[in-house]
């Protein structure tokens, strides 16, 4: 008996931490000790004995709380854990109700397994039954037939009952719940928040509503209209009774009325702004152009003169071409009418004409700006396979905006060669000694009609296009953009794109291979089996352009099993050498099931015989690997 006492100062401190009753029993030498709660709620003797005490209290107990005991010992015994058990007895002529849960110890100071009793005291949460009949009755009613949350709580915020609409609303069970108290649930409150709910409704002993915002086990928020009232049992307050109307729905759907307004609000400001900067950056042109046109008219103009004045309106000409071309480039790329066609792109020859280009506009305006270009000698010969077209237009952007916003300094541009991972990028920059950008305007500055501010861009012309024109062709390229900045002192725009390179017979046959048909499958799923994920990615890439729905099984026997379950898929695509069931079998087990699927084997294998052997087991066709994408493309295609 001893040995087992040395586990009193265990379950003394586990009840300080839970602030529940506990015991502790041995099974094997049939001891039991009990925590000093348990003590004093009991009234033991100091000089009692324990074992022999719960032995007396449990011999009192009826036959179905004594049968469900042995059950859920037996069950921690197995299991290590056992059901929530609610037993009712009485000790000493006083009667108690009590939540009991049984927890096995494995080895617990290395000696033996014990079993932990955890003992929660819910007589004080029985009060409900002491209501008069009338009232218990009316209550229950309410509990019962409500479908909103009802939950009635003690004075002090315990929760003593309480219906399933709010197990469902706080997200945990009724033994839990009444395990605790309804200020726990409250989001980012004290008690002080629940007391003066309570010490207001029983003012005013009339139902008050409140807006609490409660939070679940779940940490989830849920927002309520809450009514509170009062329940007296000879004119004492002894229960809260709270009605909740749970209005989350409604809080989130205002938010997203708020958010909306304020981006129509927003938007409409912009397209303001925007119409507001379109006109003059249309009229400023116009005005040129027709002023000096004008002036052409005059016969007292002379000839050095009229040159002077062609070469102005050429010049805002070209400038207000350039308006009109921004607006349809941000059109056709929202509208999808924008398509990538790659060849190879000498990248040094793009870099000469944008420099000479943004050159000699420098000079012609006269800005004191020093152009530099960028590139490490071991790249200065670089080929790249992208859209050089859509290349130049994104870098030329960046760099028309750097030399804008830039009074004096420098702007320089290039590009280098980044790895990530086992990935080869190349990486374009373009930097200046502008004015920089905010930091909390770097996010929106790649948006439509956009520039820093429209009070600090009044000396700077524009629509505000330009970078979001940059911005979406780089991602049609396949690349992100991004960019750092301090203001006052400069920025650098940067975007990355992966590295792809091609020989010139590669693009020879690539502009053989330009005349393959634009298959169109989006309705259509087909099923690759192959083990190898690399052949896989291949598969998928060269699909990708057809919008096919994809299906990938890894073994012979998932094969199989997706066929016969999934009636949706139109093709195989059969890797002969796969685990589990091989490519043979796997077709011979999905023929049998739907002898209509077409299924075409892919193979390494590359034998005389392996043609045959395919299509002995089944398969309506036969490609081996590696296969070109126009031959894989023209054969499903015949079977689609």
């Amino acid at each position: 008996m001893q040995k087992i006492y040395s586990l009193a100062g265990f379950i003394n401190d586990l009840e300080s931490i839970t602030n529940h009753a506990y015991l502790i029993f041995d099974p094997g030498k049939r001891e039991a000790i009990f925590s000093e709660k348990l003590i004093r709620l009991w009234q033991i003797p100091a000089e009692a004995n324990h074992t022999q005490y719960l032995f007396n209290i449990l011999e009192n107990l009826n036959d179905s709380a004594k049968i469900k005991l042995r059950r859920n010992l037996r069950k921690v015994l197995k299991t290590s854990k056992s059901d929530y058990q609610e037993v009712s007895l009485s000790v000493k002529g006083k009667a108690y109700k009590l939540g009991v849960e049984f927890i096995k110890s494995h080895n617990f100071q290395k000696k033996r397994n014990l079993i932990l009793a955890k003992i929660i005291n819910i007589s004080e949460l029985e009060s409900i039954t002491h209501l008069p009949e009338e009232k218990e009755r009316q209550l229950n009613f309410l509990l019962h037939s409500s479908p909103d949350p009802v939950i009635l709580t003690s004075i002090n915020g315990d929760i003593i009952e309480l219906n399933p609409g709010a197990e469902d609303f706080l997200g945990e069970d009724k033994h839990a719940l009444k395990q605790k108290k309804l200020f726990d649930y409250i989001k980012n409150s004290e008690r002080q928040y629940f007391d003066r709910i309570v010490e207001k409704t029983i003012q005013k002993s009339t139902s008050r509503k409140n807006y609490i915002v409660f939070k679940t086990s779940q940490n989830l928020t849920r927002h309520s209209e809450t009514s509170a009232s009062v329940i007296k049992i000879n004119d004492t307050p002894q229960f809260i009774i709270f009605f909740i109307r749970d209005i989350s729905d409604n809080i989130l759907y205002q938010h997203q009325l708020e958010q909306e307004k304020r981006k129509a609000q927003e938007s409409d400001r912009l397209k303001t702004a925007f119409l507001g900067n379109m006109s003059h950056e249309i009229r400023t042109p116009m005005n040129a152009i027709i002023g000096f046109a004008e002036l052409l008219n005059d016969p007292e103009t002379s000839k050095k003169e009229r040159k002077e004045y062609t070469n102005l309106i050429n010049t805002n000409s070209y400038e207000l071409l350039d308006l009109i071309d921004d607006i349809i480039d941000v059109s056709k790329i929202e509208a999808g009418q924008v398509k990538i066609r790659k060849t190879i792109c000498p990248l040094p020859n793009i870099i000469k004409q944008l420099f000479d280009h943004f050159h000699e506009e420098i000079q012609k305006n006269q800005k004191p700006i020093e152009l530099i270009t960028e590139i490490p000698d071991k790249y200065k010969s670089l080929q790249i396979y992208s859209d050089a077209y859509h290349l130049r237009q994104a870098i030329q952007h960046l760099l028309s905006n750097a030399i804008k916003f830039t009074e004096e300094g420098n702007v320089s541009f290039g590009y280098t060669i980044e790895q990530q991972a086992n990935k080869k990028f190349i990486r374009f920059h373009v930097k200046d000694t502008g004015i920089g950008i905010p930091h909390d305007k770097q996010e929106s500055i790649f948006q439509r009609f956009r520039q820093v501010e429209e009070s600090n861009i009044k000396n700077y012309s524009g629509a505000g296009l330009g970078l979001t024109i940059s911005k979406k062709l780089v991602e049609l390229l396949g690349g992100t953009i991004g960019l750092t900045s301090t203001p006052g002192k400069g920025s650098e725009f940067y975007f990355t794109l992966p590295l792809e390179t091609k020989t010139a017979s590669e693009e020879k046959e690539k502009v053989r291979e330009s005349n393959i048909p634009n298959y169109d499958w989006a309705e259509r799923k087909i099923l690759v089996a192959e083990d190898i994920e690399a052949n896989y990615l291949y598969i998928e890439a060269t699909l990708m352009q057809t919008n096919a729905n994809l299906v990938w099984a890894p073994d012979g026997d998932q094969t199989a099993k997706k066929c016969i379950e999934d009636h949706d898929i139109d093709l195989v695509l059969m890797d002969i050498q796969l685990p589990g069931l091989n490519g043979y079998e796997a077709t011979q087990v999905i023929k049998k099931h739907r002898p209509g699927l077409p299924v075409i084997a892919l193979t390494a294998f590359a034998a005389d015989n392996e043609k045959e052997k395919s299509l002995k087991a089944g398969c309506n066709d036969y490609l081996t690997k590696p296969v070109k994408p126009q031959v894989l493309l023209e054969t499903i295609n015949r079977f689609l």
